[in-house]
């Protein structure tokens, strides 16, 4: 009997580890051009899952991702410094989730347009340059929320 009793708590032990593992965090970065180099325009739709938009490229030079579900331990940036993402709308269609936020220098005025966005426990927006607008609303089990950054943030959406 032992011998049974090792094997469950060995398999349910497993299996924590293995749950706990699929939790993750990432950064990416809004690409609407591709693999071309910069990241294009502020254009298109963030959904669940969102296909060919997001990248981990961090000049803009990298191949978004087929498919990709952004996560509330997910970082999400706008341009990235001197490579900035062109002025535009970027429509939020049904629920996405977030961590951070960033809309970095170099990018001109974006707006996320529509649905809702879910963020994790603590939610800082960084924005480094421009107006930004988050138009969609907000959700999540925040514990707080700041900006930062010399540019504005504009909420227009609810917040729960």
């Amino acid at each position: 009997m032992k011998s049974k009793s090792r094997n469950v708590l060995f398999s349910l032990g497993t299996m924590l580890m293995t749950t706990s593992s699929a939790v993750h965090s990432a950064t990416y970065y809004w690409d609407e051009n591709g693999n071309t180099a910069g990241y294009g325009t502020a254009a298109g739709t963030w959904t669940a899952p969102t296909v060919s938009l997001w990248s981990t490229s961090n000049n803009g030079t990298g191949t978004p991702g087929a498919s990709i579900t952004t996560g509330t331990g997910d970082d999400l940036n706008f341009g990235n410094g001197g490579t900035g993402l062109g002025a535009g709308t970027i429509t939020v269609s049904g629920t996405v989730n977030s961590r951070n936020m960033r809309f970095a220098s170099g990018s001109g005025s974006i707006l996320l347009s529509g649905g809702t966005i879910n963020f994790g426990n603590s939610i800082t927006i960084t924005v480094d340059n421009a107006s930004n607008t988050i138009g969609s609303d907000i959700t999540g089990a925040s514990s707080s929320f700041s900006k930062s950054g010399s540019g504005a943030l504009i909420l227009t959406g609810a917040s729960s």
